[in-house]
């Protein structure tokens, strides 16, 4: 174990991969298709905990690989498409030994997430399902049309032309929104949820579904210092009240599940991937005293912080 998760960003992720496979956009974007044996690229990449800062669409052509998505376990199979949002933690847990991967990468930051356009953000409406489920599984057409992007990225490096990273931009947006609705289709089709909380969902406005977006991305920035509803009501310009019934509507789920949500895979993490003593967690998580956080830990996982270690 470390002291602490590092973050991997988008040179530390690219310099993993080979050279040869990747099609680069300056430092904030790239595709790769890759292919090799076995599974030492890939563990060399992510055999130990980290938390992403990039966005990633992973496309699985061929090869089979268990890994762990903000501590739980999900097997990727060829056919399978993979979302990774900013802040998510992850490690591979598992690769087939001598077995041959072949995917499909496409990596950026969040500067290039808020130069696309206005509906590939579409993608993030659905984002508290992909904590949940982040993979879906895709039809041959689905990857063959993927393929088909990366095709036509090539196409327009090797062209040289003076408007690429625009042409690349638009390309970018288009694959979100084609993401976006492949993985929505997916889900339905996988899915068992509440009937009532599929009753509420054609009922909520698409700014609705924006400003809960918004509430999760700021609490997958601020959960470490901030956990009262008050705080994310004033960041967002809303009144406490309206937000929780906002939140609730749209997610199934309170603001403040959302928030200890994220508090509570924070602390396994680190009681899992560190070696910080429960003071040093207790600090990191701005909680008042130890007392305070044993309580607040065991409430929400039937055990002590102690015993959850003990127990990994």
């Amino acid at each position: 174990m470390t002291d602490n998760l590092y973050t991997i960003g988008l040179p530390q992720l690219r310099n993993k991969l080979p050279k040869d496979s990747i099609l680069s956009l300056d430092d904030s974007f790239f595709i790769a298709d890759f292919a090799v044996e076995g599974g030492s690229l890939m563990s060399s990449v992510l055999s130990h905990p980290c938390r992403s800062d990039v966005f990633m669409l992973l496309f699985c052509n061929q090869g089979r690989l268990r890994v762990n998505i903000n501590l739980k376990d999900f097997e990727i199979e060829p056919g399978d498409m993979t979302m990774i949002t900013t802040g998510t933690i992850m490690s591979l847990e598992a690769v087939s030994p001598g077995e041959k991967l072949h995917f499909l990468l496409v990596a950026m930051d969040k500067s290039v997430i808020t130069e696309l356009s206005v509906a590939s953000k579409d993608i993030y409406t659905d984002s508290m399902a992909i904590i949940e489920r982040p993979s879906v599984r895709l039809s041959e057409s689905d990857l063959a049309l993927a393929s088909k992007y990366l095709d036509l990225v090539k196409a327009i490096f090797a062209s040289e032309s003076p408007s690429a990273k625009e042409s690349i931009l638009h390309l970018g947006s288009s694959l979100f929104s084609l993401a976006g609705g492949i993985w929505s289709r997916g889900r339905f089709e996988h899915r068992n949820v509440a009937a009532a909380e599929e009753a509420t969902s054609g009922e909520v406005s698409r700014r609705g579904k924006f400003l809960v977006e918004r509430f999760l991305s700021l609490v997958n920035e601020y959960h470490t210092k901030e956990r009262m509803v008050g705080f994310y009501a004033e960041k967002l310009c809303l009144t406490p009240k309206y937000l929780s019934k906002l939140v609730k509507s749209v997610s199934g789920r309170s603001a403040p599940d959302w928030i200890d949500t994220y508090v509570i895979l924070e602390a396994k993490n680190l009681l899992r991937n560190s070696d910080k003593t429960i003071k040093g967690i207790v600090y990191e998580l701005n909680f008042q005293n130890q007392s305070v956080f044993y309580k607040f830990f065991k409430t929400r996982t039937g055990m002590t912080p102690s015993e959850y270690r003990k127990m990994l």
